[in-house]
């Protein structure tokens, strides 16, 4: 499949900042850290956006099984904490910045 790019777009849409739209969380090894629907509370995802300005390595799956539809999260930069929260938020990838999708 040939990659497809997603352009950044001017206008960002709101979100609710206490839903959580990702099922299934999972951190790569060493770790290997996984969180199902149940698991996934305010706290897990406080920690989830700092690792994220620190650098982490985790899956985040809308899928509650972690199948599919899913973002890999390889990021240690400022947009990525926003494009981590919306993500998690809304189940959609940030507006905000240029995406690759394959």
């Amino acid at each position: 499949m040939k990659p497809k790019i997603i352009p950044k777009q001017e206008t960002l849409p709101s979100f609710d900042p206490k839903t959580v739209a990702v099922k299934y969380i999972e951190y790569y090894a060493p770790s290997g850290v996984a969180y199902n629907e149940d698991e996934i509370t305010p706290k897990i995802v406080s920690k989830i956006l700092k690792e994220v300005s620190e650098g982490i390595n985790v899956n985040l799956f809308l899928d509650p099984d972690g199948e599919c539809d899913w973002m890999e999260v390889l990021s240690d930069m400022e947009n990525g904490v926003k494009a981590v929260e919306f993500f998690i938020r809304t189940g959609e990838l940030y507006p905000g910045i240029d995406w690759v999708q394959e």
